[in-house]
């Protein structure tokens, strides 16, 4: 009688499709999440810098020089 050791070609392609299956449902889960985690960050930085700007206007009496410009937008990296 042969013993059996190891897996069958059957068995690894089986997992493999689970293993996708799985992949295809968790990674836009993650981009999403990443997605709503960057708004926030952006969200917060834009709050901060509009109290330095409302400080600087309260002291000097104008925008002009508060350094306010803003760089273009970068693509991801």
């Amino acid at each position: 009688m042969r013993s059996s050791r190891g897996f069958t070609i059957i068995e690894v392609m089986i997992v493999v499709v689970i293993i996708a299956i799985l992949a295809s449902v968790a990674i836009p889960s993650y981009v999403d999440y990443i997605t709503r985690s960057k708004i926030q960050e952006a969200t917060s930085t834009l709050l901060s810098q509009r109290v330095k700007m409302e400080q600087f206007f309260q002291d000097q009496r104008t925008y002009v020089g508060s350094g306010a410009t803003v760089p273009p937008a970068q693509a991801p990296t």
